[in-house]
């Protein structure tokens, strides 16, 4: 109609120029305003790409969609009867490049396989990060370092991890979950392998690189349990993958002072260098299932990893869906309280509880090993029991509790209620991290959950920045650590303010 009236003279229409160009030989329709059109990017079954908050029930119909016609009898044949394509054809359709073997692959595959994965891959991620800490006193004693050198490495292992999750989104959209995982695992060798040379400026870069190897466990690894777990079974399989964590600690303590004492520490760091390789060929064969819908058409280039835009999208996608921000601040707290436990219980047991370093270790081991059941527990009771903002609500008081009972203790307390005390805590203080993580997961925009895990998991980090400087701080200036886990138990109960207010919102 509006193409038929510009015909007949009537005035001015607004059409695709593709639909009225083979009229401008004729004289018959003249452009107008043609530095002001927009280019057109495309007819699109299922929507416009600049649009960024689409329904759930519009995504659900991409999969479907993503195709493209055969280009000859045999690949029809093959298509229609499931077998792999020599050279998979390619449609991009709103910015996503999708193979439909490749999604019938992911949507035929069972959740667990991919599971199993995504927990080796932050065990083994958590177990070099790890490498430092347990290693510290042969390293220092063979390179002649300082003891503040075991800090910076410590906060430059720390950096890495929020370097890639503020820049690698790209990496992920680009190789894929697994490929990225798989990435970040090589890096890890290559740092692991630096930390063996005698020179400091090589320790620091391969705390560095290990640092970016844990990132990727974050942000790929919840976008793969994002896309396959049940959601009935969602926090729990987001609290396994985050058992990870403790399981890694506790096997590090085990394995890497053994390896040193027969093999010395270089090997010993050379002999835990082969748990991620043995990890990316695990994890190999699941890749072209798991990551077909990669877009090949991305280029990846330092200006797409430093963009503006690039760095502070993890922070900004939390404000495109409701609730993201009042997740993140409550980990944030929760974990300045964490952070304590982490870094001072070993401290705290030895020079104020006069423990011996094997006692104190052994303390710290507990708190460990009851965390990784202790994150599964509050994964089904997420799931099964009660809501997941209620098991946090829960977790901050329980925290809170036992961080102050720890203030309140002294050389006069049973050995075992202390050991009681950390068992107690490896579920309060330790074990909230999965359940957090499955709600931002559950609250992010489409699309976008890479970028959301990223941008939880830096609040997250910001607190474990903030609660060790601030514990030592107050320790310092009050002449003792009671003081400091006590403003630490304060510090962890502010989460329940965007708790509340998220409880609020959902009544209202």
């Amino acid at each position: 109609m509006m193409l038929n009236a510009a015909l007949a003279g009537l005035g001015l229409s607004y059409l695709p120029q593709q639909q009225v160009q083979h009229f401008y030989r004729g004289r018959e329709i003249d452009p107008v305003l043609a530095d002001w059109c927009e280019p057109f990017s495309g007819y699109h079954l299922w929507h416009d790409p600049s649009r960024r908050h689409l329904p759930s029930r519009c995504w659900g119909l991409v999969p479907a969609t993503r195709r493209k016609p055969a280009r000859s009898v045999e690949e029809a044949t093959r298509r229609h009867e499931g077998l792999p394509l020599h050279d998979p054809p390619r449609l991009s359709l709103a910015g996503v490049s999708f193979f439909r073997h490749g999604a019938r692959m992911a949507a035929k595959m069972p959740w667990f396989a991919p599971l199993a994965a995504v927990l080796v891959i932050q065990t083994t991620a958590t177990i070099l990060s790890r490498i430092v800490a347990t290693l510290a006193p042969p390293m220092l004693a063979a390179h002649g370092w300082s003891a503040d050198m075991v800090g910076w490495l410590a906060a430059l292992n720390t950096a890495g991890s929020v370097v890639f999750l503020m820049a690698g989104t790209p990496l992920i959209y680009r190789l894929g979950s697994i490929r990225s995982l798989q990435t970040g695992m090589a890096v890890g060798v290559i740092g692991a392998l630096m930390l063996v040379l005698p020179m400091e400026l090589a320790a620091l870069a391969g705390s560095f690189l290990m640092g970016l190897c844990y990132g990727p466990s974050v942000s790929g690894g919840g976008d793969i349990l994002q896309r396959l777990s049940p959601p009935q079974h969602r926090n729990l399989l987001f609290s396994i993958k985050q058992a990870g964590v403790p399981l890694g600690g506790v096997l590090a303590g085990l394995i890497l002072p053994l390896a040193a004492a027969y093999l010395g520490w270089q090997g010993a760091i050379l002999a835990v260098a082969l748990l991620p390789v043995l990890t990316i060929l695990a994890v190999q064969p699941m890749r072209d299932a798991l990551d077909a819908g990669r877009d090949r058409s991305r280029r990846l280039s330092a200006a797409a990893f430093l963009s503006p835009g690039n760095l502070t999208r993890p922070l900004a996608v939390l404000g495109k869906a409701p609730g993201l921000v009042a997740v993140g601040l409550a980990g944030c707290f929760m974990a300045i309280g964490q952070g304590a436990w982490f870094a001072f219980l070993v401290t705290y047991a030895a020079t104020e509880l006069d423990f011996s370093l094997p006692l104190a270790g052994a303390l710290f081991a507990t708190m460990q090993t009851v965390s990784i059941g202790g994150r599964m527990l509050l994964g089904w009771v997420s799931d099964k029991l009660m809501p997941g903002l209620t098991v946090l609500r829960l977790c901050c008081l329980a925290s809170a509790v036992a961080t102050g009972t720890l203030a309140l203790s002294g050389t006069h307390w049973p050995v075992w209620s202390l050991f009681l005390l950390a068992a107690i805590a490896g579920i309060a203080v330790s074990s909230w991290n999965g359940v957090q993580n499955a709600e931002m997961a559950r609250r992010a925009p489409p699309g976008m959950i890479a970028e959301t895990m990223a941008g939880g998991t830096i609040l997250i980090f910001t607190g474990y920045i903030i609660g060790p400087p601030l514990f030592g701080a107050v320790a310092l200036m009050s002449g003792g650590m009671g003081t400091a886990f006590m403003v630490n138990a304060a510090a962890t109960l502010l989460a329940q303010i965007p708790l509340a207010w998220l409880s609020i919102r959902r009544s209202a």
